[in-house]
């Protein structure tokens, strides 16, 4: 009998179900560490500090030679810059403001004279006068050649008229003291101090109101005021004649008592009237 020792190794295979778990478990240390791996790096990644100055990320390179010459011919984008609300003020209400103005003195409109009003109707009809006299100088008493700007107005002429006497009460009056004014007064437009027409105002107990002018009334006032001038001391009066059409005058200054119609001033040698004839009519 041989005595060399045999020796036995113990072949048999491992059971399967201890292999089959030692290579899951490998498995899953496997992907373990590569997920450890792959969080660690993405996580390191994700914490790259920025440049300095710049809290904005950086840009993102072109991905082409193309685009990047691209982006340096843009022009940089402009601030905007930042507009302010407009500041808000405060505005009082009018019912503030209302009795502020209610409180405050007024003016009141000046109060005209009577004379003054005679004189603001006399100016209108004196430019309605003017303005009419362009078209027709003759009828107004102007010549073609006349330099109508340089006509003016002239003063109130008041119209008088003769008092209601009895038959005898006539005789030896003064023809002065038989006047009484009526409410009418003409106006002289006067050129080169010739009187070319006369404006008429008159008051018709309510107020004052333009009337009918004349020229041939202001042709015959002319040449009374050329034979008696007021700068030698005559003042002739315009007066009407109760039941007569015409206008006469009277010279209050000469010795004798007169009443002439005014057109006999149109004459060629012109008189005077005695008072009496006229005064005869009035009895």
């Amino acid at each position: 009998m041989d005595q060399t020792a045999t020796i036995k190794f113990n072949t048999e295979p491992e059971p399967k179900q201890k292999t089959g778990r030692k290579f899951l478990v490998g498995l899953l240390v496997i992907l373990v560490a590569v997920a450890g791996f792959s969080y660690w790096w993405f996580f390191m990644r994700g914490r790259t500090p920025a440049a300095p100055g710049n809290s904005a990320p950086a840009a993102t390179a072109p991905a082409t030679v193309k685009e990047a010459q691209s982006a340096k011919v843009q022009p940089a984008t402009k601030p905007v810059a930042q507009v302010l609300p407009a500041k808000r003020i405060s505005i009082p209400p009018a019912a503030a403001i209302a009795p502020q103005a209610a409180l405050a003195p007024r003016t009141p409109p000046p109060v005209l004279t009577d004379a003054q009003k005679r004189l603001k109707v006399a100016q209108d009809g004196f430019d309605q006068v003017m303005a009419m006299a362009v078209q027709r100088p003759d009828t107004y008493g102007f010549l073609p050649d006349d330099d109508l700007g340089k006509a003016t107005l002239g003063g109130e002429i008041p119209i008088y008229t003769i008092k209601p006497l009895g038959h005898d009460k006539f005789a030896n009056q003064q023809v002065n003291s038989l006047l009484q004014p009526l409410k009418e007064w003409f106006y002289p437009v006067i050129l080169q101090n010739h009187v070319r027409f006369l404006v008429r105002v008159r008051y018709d107990n309510h107020d004052y109101a333009p009337g009918d002018g004349s020229r041939a009334l202001a042709m015959s006032y002319d040449k009374i005021l050329a034979n008696w001038p007021p700068e030698k001391g005559f003042h002739p009066k315009l007066i009407t004649v109760p039941n007569l059409p015409a206008y006469y005058f009277t010279v209050p200054e000469l010795p004798k008592p007169n009443i002439t119609d005014t057109d006999r001033m149109l004459d060629y040698t012109p008189d005077l009237s005695p008072a009496s004839i006229v005064l005869a009519n009035c009895q």
